[in-house]
């Protein structure tokens, strides 16, 4: 019995835990702000994309 009562105050816990952080994550999501602006190293603007070396035979990746 004792058994069955601790088991299920760690569920309990554990349950509260992973709602608190999916409620987090779903909330960060909602509430991003632009990067720009946000900081003060002036290095926010246009992003140029590069074009990289390809050689033969081989697939460049994305860098994101």
């Amino acid at each position: 019995m004792l058994e069955n009562i601790f088991v299920a105050g760690v569920l309990a816990l554990s349950g509260g835990y992973i709602l608190r952080r999916l409620y987090r994550m779903s909330m960060a999501g909602k509430n991003k702000a632009p990067a720009c602006n946000s900081c003060s190293s002036g290095t926010c603007g246009p992003v140029t994309p590069t074009v990289a070396k390809v050689e033969r035979g081989e697939t460049p990746l994305r860098m994101s």
